[in-house]
C-alpha cells in the first residue's frame, strides 16, 4: 500500500515524467540522431559502450532531481511527523521511498532496451553483439543507481527545501562518482592513487562495464547504498539512537574486508575474455615443482603502471588458486637499498627499464625508469617475462590495456618455458649461403630463452633432423640438392615444422652499395616445386610500397659535399601484421627490404592458409629482371603507380600436406624406412624475404633486430618471429590464449544507410511513446478514482 502510494506520487507528478522524458530523449537523440562521439551509427560498431559511458553522467544529475522531494517534501508539508506516528517502522518508510524511486529509474533503463534490439538487427551479421557485456553494463547501471538513490534520499532527509536537497544530493553523487578520481590526482604515488580511487564509485562501475561481475565491485556499491540507508534512518530518528548505526557500519566494514580476500568473478563476455583459459589451467594443474615468481614492477609508479602491477598480482593470485602451493610470488622494488644487486642485474638479464615522463606536483616533467618484467624461476631455470605491450602509434593507456589483456599469455608462456627447458630444439640450416650466426644472432638470443638453438648442414642421417621441433631456412642463395629436398619433405611428413625465409629475387647488394644500382633476377634455389606442392609460391618479383622506410640520400654534385636528406626507399616496405591471428596480434609494423609477394596455389582442402604479413594498400609489383637503383628514391611516382594492395608477404599453412615425392623415386644413397606420402597434422610458415630475420652488424656489433638506425624506430620483427616459432612448436596450444580478445563487431552499413533515419525515430519515439502512454493511463486511473 505504501509502495503503491509512493510510486503513484512520483509518476502522477511532473517530476517522474520529466525524469523519464529527459533521460530517454537525451540518450535517444545523442546516440541515434546528433552526429558526434556518442552517435552509434556514425561510429560503425555494434556496441553500446558509448551509451553506458553516457548514462552515469545523466544519472548523476537526474537522480538528485527525482529523489530530492523524498523527505524534503514531507518535512515541508508537515507530513513527516504524521507518517512517523503510524505503526510503520522508519526502516520500512525509508526502504519504500528508495524502492519507489528505484523502480522509476529501472523503468527508464528498461525503456532503452529498444537500443539493444536495434543494435541486434543492424549488426553484421544479424545478432553479432556481445550480449554478456551488455548485461554486465546494465547491471553496473543498476548498482550505480542504487548508490545514487540512497545518497539522494539521505540528502533529502537533511532539509525541508527541495532545491537544497537537490544541491546536496548532486554534490554527494558527483563527489562519490568523480571526486575520488580527481582527489587521487593530488598524489604522486600510484599506490595511493589506486587506494583512493577504490573508495569511489567510478572504478567499480567501469569494471562492470567491461562485462565482468566482480563480487568486490558489487559489495562496494551496495555498501555505499547501505551506509547512506543507515545514515538516513539515523538522521530521521527522533532520539538519534546509535545502537543501529555503529553496529551497522561495523558489519559493512567487516563484509568489505572479507570480500577483499574471498571474492569471485563472473565473466559475462561472449568470448570469455577475462576468464582463465582451459590451456592455462591444464599447465598450472600439471606443475610438479613449486615456482618462484618475482615481480619487478614496483615502487613509485603512476596510476597506469600501478593498475598493470595490480592486474599482474591478481592474475598470479588466480594462478595460485588453480595450483595451490605451487606458485610463490615476491614483489620486489628494484630501488630499495637492499636490492641494489638486483637493479644492476636487470639489464644484464635482458630486462631493461622503460623511461616514463610524468609531471610532479610542481608541474615539472620528471623521468622515471620502471621495470615491467617478471622473472619466473623453476629448479635453476630462469625465464625473464615482459608484461608490457608496446605498439607504436597507440597511446600509453591503449598499450597498458593491451598489456593487461595479454597478461595471461605472457605469464603462462613463461611458466611453461620454465618447466619445459629440455627437449625443445630449433635448428638453423646452413650450407646454401644462408644468413650466418652473426646476422641472425639477435633472434637466436631471443629464442634461446625457450629453446636450444643449433646450426648445421643437412646430412643423410634422418635421425639428426628428427630431434628438432622447428628448422629455419633463412636467406638461401644456392640450390638445394634433390636428396636435401627429400629430407625436408619427410621431416615435414613426420610432423616437423619449417620456417622458410627466402628471397624471391637475388640482387648484388655490394654493387648496390658502391655504385647505387644492381641488376635483379629470380632466385633459383630449387625449392619452388617443394613449396608449390605444399600450396604456396614465392613470386620472383619485388614489392615497392609507399608505406616504406626512408634512407639518407646525398644531394648535390659529386664534386661537392652535398647535404643528406631523407627520401622514401620504396623497396623497403613497412609490413602490416594481421590483427586477428595470435602470431601477429599486438605486434607492431615489421621492417623489411627487397620483399617478394606470395601466392596460394593448388587445391588442398586439408590445408588452412593464413596471411600473416602484407603490404599496405599502396603497393606496386616490379617484375624481374629489372635494374634496382638508389636514384629511384628521388623519383616520386604518382599515387596511381601504387596500384596493388594488401599483397601477402608471409603466410601460415597448417594441416595435412602431400609429399613432393609421391610417386617419385627416393634419391640414391638414402636409407629410409617407410616413405610417407601425406603428413600428420603440422605447420609451415613461408616469408618472401630474409631481411625480416637479419639483424645489421656494424663494426662487429649486432644491431637489435628490427631496429632502423636512421629513424631510431624499433619495429616488431623480433616479436613476430618469436611468436612464429612459438606457434609452430605450440603443442600446449598456448597461442590460443593470446588470441583471446574482444571480437570486432561492425554495423551493417547498407542497413544504416537505408534505415538510419527510421532507426533514429524508432529509438527516440518508441521509449517516449511508452512513457507518455503510461503517464496518461495513470492520470486517467487517478481521475476515474476521484471523480467517478
Amino acid at each position: 500500500m505504501l509502495l503503491s502510494k509512493e510510486l503513484k506520487s512520483l509518476l502522477n507528478t511532473s517530476v517522474g515524467i520529466i525524469f523519464l522524458l529527459v533521460f530517454i530523449l537525451s540518450t535517444g537523440i545523442l546516440l541515434w540522431l546528433i552526429p558526434g562521439k556518442y552517435n552509434i551509427p556514425e561510429a560503425g560498431y555494434a556496441s553500446l559502450d558509448v551509451f553506458f559511458s553516457l548514462v552515469p553522467v545523466l544519472l548523476v544529475v537526474l537522480i538528485p532531481g527525482l529523489s530530492g522531494r523524498a523527505f524534503a517534501d514531507e518535512k515541508n508539508k508537515g507530513n513527516l511527523d504524521v507518517l512517523l506516528t503510524r505503526p510503520v517502522s522508519l526502516w520500512r518508510i525509508t526502504g519504500v521511498k528508495f524502492l519507489a524511486i528505484f523502480l522509476v529509474v529501472l523503468l527508464a533503463l528498461l525503456l532503452t532496451f529498444v537500443y539493444v534490439i536495434s543494435l541486434y538487427w543492424t549488426a553484421m551479421p544479424v545478432g553479432n553483439i556481445d550480449r554478456g557485456a551488455i548485461i554486465g553494463s546494465y547491471l553496473g547501471m543498476i548498482f550505480l543507481s542504487v548508490a545514487f538513490i540512497f545518497v539522494a534520499v539521505f540528502a533529502s532527509s537533511l532539509t525541508s527545501g527541495q532545491v537544497t536537497a537537490f544541491i546536496l544530493s548532486l554534490v554527494g553523487c558527483v563527489g562519490l562518482y568523480y571526486g575520488f578520481e580527481l582527489l587521487s590526482g593530488l598524489f604522486s604515488s600510484g599506490k595511493s592513487q589506486l587506494f583512493i580511487r577504490q573508495w569511489g564509485i567510478y572504478s567499480h562501475v567501469t569494471s562492470m562495464q567491461r562485462g565482468v561481475l566482480d563480487s568486490r565491485d558489487v559489495i562496494a556499491l551496495l555498501s555505499i547504498g547501505a551506509l547512506f540507508y543507515l545514515l538516513t534512518v539515523y538522521v530521521l530518528s527522533v532520539y538519534k539512537n546509535k545502537r543501529n548505526l555503529i553496529p551497522g557500519i561495523t558489519i559493512l566494514l567487516f563484509i568489505n574486508l572479507i570480500g577483499l580476500f574471498a571474492h569471485f568473478r563472473l565473466d559475462l563476455t561472449t568470448e570469455k575474455r577475462y576468464t582463465i583459459s582451459t590451456q592455462s589451467k591444464r599447465i598450472l594443474t600439471s606443475l610438479e615443482k613449486p615456482l618462484q615468481v618475482e615481480v619487478y614492477l614496483s615502487g613509485d609508479l603512476n596510476a597506469g603502471f600501478t593498475r598493470l602491477k595490480q592486474a599482474t598480482i591478481d592474475m598470479l593470485s588466480e594462478f595460485e588458486q588453480i595450483a595451490p602451493g605451487m606458485i610463490d610470488v615476491h614483489i620486489i622494488d628494484p630501488y630499495e637499498p637492499e636490492n641494489k644487486e638486483i637493479l644492476a642485474g636487470l639489464n644484464e638479464n635482458g630486462m631493461p627499464g622503460i623511461a616514463v615522463n610524468e609531471r610532479n606536483k610542481e608541474g615539472k616533467i620528471v623521468q622515471k625508469v620502471v621495470f615491467p618484467w617478471v622473472m619466473i624461476k623453476s629448479d635453476g631455470v630462469e625465464i625473464p617475462t615482459s608484461i608490457l605491450v608496446h605498439q607504436k602509434g597507440k597511446s600509453g593507456e591503449e598499450n597498458l590495456n593491451a598489456s593487461i589483456e595479454n597478461l595471461e599469455y605472457q605469464l603462462i608462456s613463461g611458466i611453461y618455458a620454465s618447466t619445459h627447458p629440455e627437449g625443445r630444439k630449433v635448428a638453423f640450416i646452413e650450407g646454401h649461403g644462408e644468413l650466418d650466426e652473426n646476422m641472425t644472432g639477435d633472434i637466436s638470443d631471443a629464442l634461446s630463452v625457450y629453446y636450444q638453438v643449433d646450426r648445421g648442414e643437412l646430412t643423410k642421417d634422418f635421425s639428426t633432423l628428427k630431434k628438432y621441433e622447428v628448422i629455419v631456412i633463412a636467406g638461401t642463395q644456392y640450390p638445394f640438392a634433390e636428396w636435401e629436398k627429400f629430407m625436408l619433405d619427410q621431416y615435414l611428413m613426420q610432423g616437423g615444422k619449417i620456417l622458410f625465409l627466402i628471397n624471391g629475387v637475388r640482387l648484388q647488394l655490394d654493387l648496390l652499395a658502391t655504385t647505387g644500382e644492381s641488376p635483379s633476377m629470380a632466385n633459383e634455389i630449387k625449392l619452388d616445386d617443394l613449396l608449390f606442392t605444399y600450396g604456396v609460391r614465392i613470386n620472383p618479383v619485388l614489392i615497392q610500397d609507399a608505406h616504406c622506410l626512408t634512407i639518407p640520400v646525398q644531394t648535390g654534385s659529386d664534386d661537392t659535399n652535398g647535404d643528406f636528406k631523407p627520401l622514401p626507399w620504396y623497396y623497403a616496405p613497412i609490413l602490416n601484421p594481421s590483427p586477428d591471428h595470435p602470431v601477429t596480434k599486438d605486434v607492431m609494423y615489421v621492417k623489411s627490404e627487397f620483399v617478394s609477394s606470395l601466392s596460394f596455389v593448388g587445391n588442398q582442402p586439408e590445408i588452412t592458409k593464413t596471411p600473416l604479413l602484407a603490404s599496405s594498400e599502396y603497393a606496386h609489383i616490379v617484375q624481374v629482371p629489372e635494374m634496382v637503383t638508389l636514384a629511384s628514391s628521388e623519383e616520386i611516382p604518382d599515387l596511381s603507380y601504387f596500384n596493388e594492395k594488401d599483397l601477402p608477404v608471409a603466410a601460415l599453412l597448417e594441416g595435412r600436406f602431400s609429399s613432393l615425392f609421391y610417386r617419385r623415386p627416393v634419391p640414391e644413397g638414402l636409407q629410409m624406412g617407410e616413405v610417407l606420402t601425406q603428413s600428420i597434422p603440422t605447420k609451415i610458415i613461408v616469408i618472401g624475404s630474409d631481411e625480416i630475420i637479419r639483424n645489421e652488424v656494424v663494426n662487429g656489433q649486432q644491431i637489435p633486430l628490427g631496429y632502423d638506425s636512421y629513424s631510431g624506430i624499433r619495429f616488431g620483427n623480433k616479436d613476430f618471429l618469436v611468436n612464429a616459432i612459438n606457434y609452430l612448436t605450440d603443442d600446449a596450444n598456448l597461442m590460443s590464449v593470446k588470441n583471446k580478445h574482444l571480437k570486432i563487431r561492425l554495423l551493417d552499413n547498407v542497413k544504416i544507410e537505408q534505415y538510419g533515419k527510421l532507426l533514429a525515430y524508432i529509438n527516440i519515439l518508441v521509449p517516449v511513446s511508452i512513457a507518455l502512454i503510461l503517464f496518461i493511463l495513470l492520470q486517467f486511473s487517478r481521475k476515474k478514482k476521484y471523480f467517478l
